[in-house]
């Protein structure tokens, strides 16, 4: 069915349009290439959509790799890391004022200033390792939309087909085929609405993905721009 290569009927995902939404020329088109199936042929009938449906599986699987793929370590981990160093070393901990240190009820400025300089490269590398989490999480992104891209192409492809395949069972009812050959292709549309089914909740769980990783993103970028340059300047 290369003819569907560039056949988008859906301006996004969510809806199959009926032939009465369509403008005439889509009609036409869609007529004339429903009318090339020999619904008769058994062989011809299992192939209609069959490649599509092959793509979109090996991709779903492809995808799904890509998504379990990514580092499952616990971001809760690095910020507890980071917030104990944090906590470990606090001027407005350790030094309670001038006052405080001159009467011998907190520590030392020097005991302070040596456990601040102890602290900043175990500092550094929290922030390393923060910094390293959001570019690989940018990058798992750009993936993720250019999966959905991918699907979204698959999808419309899908749809195409049911259209089409919809398209052939009223013809096959008008000319009075046997009730068997319009079941036959009957189920075969609707193998290929399961399909499309699979296709929509694939699209979900990417951008369900993509919000995670930009929640992520957030508490990443406020870590790094907030939380450790205010640590270093108090």
């Amino acid at each position: 069915m290369g003819a569907f290569d560039n056949f988008a009927l859906v301006p996004e995902q969510g809806a199959t349009p009926t032939m009465e939404q369509l403008g005439s020329d889509m009609q036409e088109k869609i007529s004339l290439l429903a009318a090339r199936l020999d619904v008769r042929d058994a062989a011809a009938v299992m192939g209609f959509g069959a490649k599509a449906q092959k793509e979109m599986n090996t991709f779903s699987s492809i995808a799904l790799s890509q998504m379990l793929s990514g580092d499952i370590e616990p971001l809760d981990s690095v910020m507890k890391t980071l917030a104990e160093q944090i906590r470990a070393c606090s001027f407005t901990a350790e030094a309670k004022g001038f006052l405080a240190r001159m009467l011998g009820g907190a520590a030392s400025l020097a005991d302070v200033r040596a456990r601040y300089e102890k602290a900043v490269p175990r500092i550094d590398a929290c922030a390393n390792d923060l910094t390293d989490r959001r570019v690989a999480l940018m990058r798992d992104s750009a993936l993720l939309d250019r999966l959905y891209e991918r699907n979204e192409g698959l999808y419309r492809e899908l749809c195409s087909l049911i259209v089409v395949g919809k398209e052939i069972i009223r013809q096959a009812k008008e000319r009075g085929e046997h009730a068997d050959v319009v079941a036959r292709i009957e189920r075969r549309v609707q193998d290929i609405q399961v399909t499309q089914a699979a296709s929509t909740q694939l699209a979900a769980q990417i951008r369900m993905i993509q919000a995670a990783h930009g929640m992520t993103c957030e508490k990443l970028q406020s870590a790094l721009t907030v939380t450790i340059p205010l640590w270093k300047a108090q």
